[in-house]
């Protein structure tokens, strides 16, 4: 599915197709030991990491390690099998030496969960563990570490009260927090056997292992195959009587896809909006689609409108992708909050019954509306945070029967492929360094515009932009309101207008000086406009 013969081209990590030294298991590690005994290495069994597997399964299947022990000595006659009991012996007395303490029991516990030199972490006041057999960090309850202290130290010194449970468990939580710990993950995403990552503006495969930091992986593969159903959805709902529109747009959501299954939506601080006036154009469609390019663990869905709240703003962190379904059209976004999230800021925020705590954004966040969105900041800082695709194929305007079921069958079957598609949209943005331009967006964002800011909609339709144009300061104004009069809108005040009008980079204009009154450069009202013809206003003349 390459656009324009683009060929997606995927670095092999060196270590592809073999487990990292990290992500071994059990069974790996004692292949490892018969292979190096039968070999005549009689101190295989002896190094740490085996003794350590060969305790784990004498604690936990007797039979299977009485078979082990047999199979060792016939791997290897010289292993000294008494030896070996009084080593595995010593390892667990060593294991068990613990200060009795609230911290010993705390260090105690988290080493237990540990994998290698990879130890638990604590982030937003949940505990993650590494698992040597998924190569993925899970969640751990909180009563789950209770319970492992409980386990091995019940009835020790300060540890025999409920009291002292909830202490450790916390003790736990607190050292082994580190906020920063997945933001620090590499970019990409958790496959079935695979990792797919950023590197240098690249993308690279690599097996899967603890060292990407990640917590859940998606079920498939990408894969160049074909995907029909797909295909025709993107026709059906891209296509357009305006030449490039279609393609365009195709273009700008396959960057989208790719930025969002690589974890590259926060590097280019935009929020996508899909736009339809009518509905039923296909936005619910393909925002189903776009989560499953993600593990779900990584999609969140809070609305900006709520990002001021520090109960919300902790559901982002994290996360990959946060999707609203629809945005209301009576509530205005918080400006400040929306740019600080988006622009990367510190973003405070605290779980219920939790400690306040301090993120960056992580995520792409798609939204949906049938509206224009209400916005009290008329900004270019607020503008340029959007990125607005239209859906203009509404299948309630055209009397078209919508497929319940579209979303679901394509995503049972077209996954592999999507995902494909979806990373050549990386592989292009990379390159770009920027989503791609489209009409529809410079369109709806001229819409957008006029319909929040009085003055955007009072230049459309009363000013004329030019070099060599110019009209005094005051009639300008004056002009504005006495158009928001006739037209039921609210303005701004003089200075606002100014300052707004000055930072519009729709427009070349700027304030200037000329026979000692002020004036604006590079705009005038239109030739069918009152001021425009002379009423109240004086003929500028330029020497």
């Amino acid at each position: 599915m390459s656009v324009e013969g683009e060929e997606l081209q995927i670095c092999e990590g060196a270590d592809a197709g073999c487990a990292n030294d990290d992500s071994l298991d059990c069974k790996t590690v004692l292949a490892q030991v018969f292979e190096r005994a039968a070999g005549g290495d009689c101190g295989a069994p002896f190094s740490p990491e085996a003794l350590t597997v060969l305790l784990h399964l004498r604690d936990t299947d007797a039979a299977e390690f009485v078979r082990v022990r047999t199979q060792l000595k016939e791997a290897n006659k010289k292993i000294p099998l008494a030896h070996l009991d009084r080593e595995l012996r010593q390892h667990a007395k060593a294991a068990k030496e613990v200060y009795p303490s609230h911290h010993g029991y705390a260090k105690d516990a988290l080493t237990r969960l540990a994998v290698h030199e990879h130890m638990p972490v604590s982030v937003g006041g949940c505990l993650f563990v590494p698992s040597p057999y998924s190569a993925l960090w899970s969640d751990c309850p909180m009563g789950t570490l209770a319970r492992l202290t409980a386990e091995r130290h019940d009835g020790g010194e300060n540890c025999f009260r409920h009291e002292d449970y909830s202490s450790i468990v916390l003790h736990a939580v607190s050292i082994a927090s580190d906020e920063a710990f997945f933001q620090k993950a590499p970019l990409g995403v958790a496959c079935k056997d695979s990792f797919f990552s950023v590197q240098d503006n690249r993308i690279h495969k690599d097996t899967l292992s603890l060292s990407h930091r990640q917590c859940e992986a998606l079920e498939y593969e990408p894969a160049d195959v074909p995907t029909p159903l797909f295909n025709a959805l993107l026709h059906d709902t891209f296509k357009s009587s305006v030449a490039g529109e279609e393609e365009e747009q195709t273009r700008v959501l396959q960057e989208v896809a790719g930025a969002i299954i690589l974890g590259l939506g926060a590097r280019y601080q935009k929020a996508v909006c899909f736009f339809d006036r009518y509905g039923r154009a296909g936005k619910g469609t393909m925002q189903s689609i776009f989560q499953k390019l993600l593990p779900q663990n990584l999609v969140s869905a809070v609305p900006p409108t709520h990002w001021s709240r520090e109960y919300y703003a902790a559901k982002l962190c994290g996360k990959r992708l946060n999707v609203v379904g629809e945005m209301p059209d009576d509530i205005t976004i918080p400006a400040a909050e929306f740019k600080s999230v988006l622009g990367g800021d510190q973003v405070i925020a605290r779980n219920p019954a939790g400690q306040p705590f301090t993120f960056q954004n992580s995520a792409m966040h798609l939204f949906s509306t049938n509206h224009h969105i209400p916005t009290r900041d008329h900004t270019e800082a607020f503008y340029a945070r959007w990125l607005l695709i239209d859906f203009p194929n509404s299948l309630l305007k055209s009397g078209r029967t919508p497929d319940p079921q579209l979303a679901q069958r394509i995503i049972s079957q077209e996954m592999s492929g999507i995902a494909y598609w979806a990373l050549e949209g990386a592989k292009r943005l990379l390159e770009q360094g920027r989503f791609s331009s489209s009409k529809a967006h410079d369109r709806l964002m001229a819409e957008w515009r006029r319909s929040a800011s009085s003055i955007d909609e009072f230049l459309h339709e009363c000013c004329a932009t030019g070099s060599t144009l110019k009209v005094r300061r005051a009639a300008l104004y004056v002009s504005y309101k006495e158009w928001c009069l006739e037209n039921g809108r609210k303005p701004f005040a003089k200075s606002k207008f100014a300052d707004l009008l000055s930072h519009n980079l729709a427009v070349d204009v700027h304030l200037s000086v000329l026979d000692g009154n002020e004036i604006w450069r590079g705009i005038d009202m239109k030739s069918a406009t009152p001021a425009a013809a002379g009423i109240g206003l004086d003929p500028l003349i330029d020497f």
